[in-house]
């Protein structure tokens, strides 16, 4: 395993840490997904290199996952305050 490798699985990690301590729970697929208050479900994917964000439209009772971000996970970071900060995207 790389060294690369290596951090890549740290962020992770990290990130799935992050994801439970705020109320994501983890499907079968292995997707991060949390439903707001308001109704509104988010889900979080881990892909080999990068991190995507998708929201559920359930417009015309069709419902299908909109991506929201994409961004490698070097360029993800959890702030000391609990945030997540993305600071550069790719889509």
């Amino acid at each position: 395993m790389t060294r690369q490798q290596k951090l890549r699985d740290a962020k992770k990690e990290q990130l799935r840490e992050w994801m439970r301590s705020n109320g994501y729970k983890e499907d079968r697929y292995g997707n991060w997904v949390r439903e707001t208050s308001g109704g509104i479900h988010y889900r979080f994917k881990f892909q080999p290199l990068s991190l995507r964000k998708e929201v559920k439209d359930t417009y015309d009772n069709n419902p299908a996952w909109i991506g929201l971000w994409t961004a490698y996970y070097r360029d993800v970071m959890i702030e000391t305050r609990g945030r997540m900060i993305v600071a550069r995207r790719i889509a």
